[in-house]
């Protein structure tokens, strides 16, 4: 669920990677992308150099 809430943030932001984690309750950086890497299978900043700009 926070994962989820944490998307448009990381996808229509320039916010860093943690004060996204921190902002959705994530206690770091680190658990944040060991969460998102288990369902996306990259790390955030990977997911976002990929996927900027496109609607999703």
């Amino acid at each position: 669920m926070r994962l989820e809430k944490s998307y448009p943030d990381l996808m229509n932001t320039d916010l860093p990677v943690i004060h996204i984690a921190l902002k959705h309750g994530f206690p770091s950086e680190k658990s944040y992308t060991r969460v998102f890497k288990s369902v996306y299978y990259m790390t955030p900043s990977q997911y976002r150099k990929m996927n900027k700009g496109k609607n999703g």
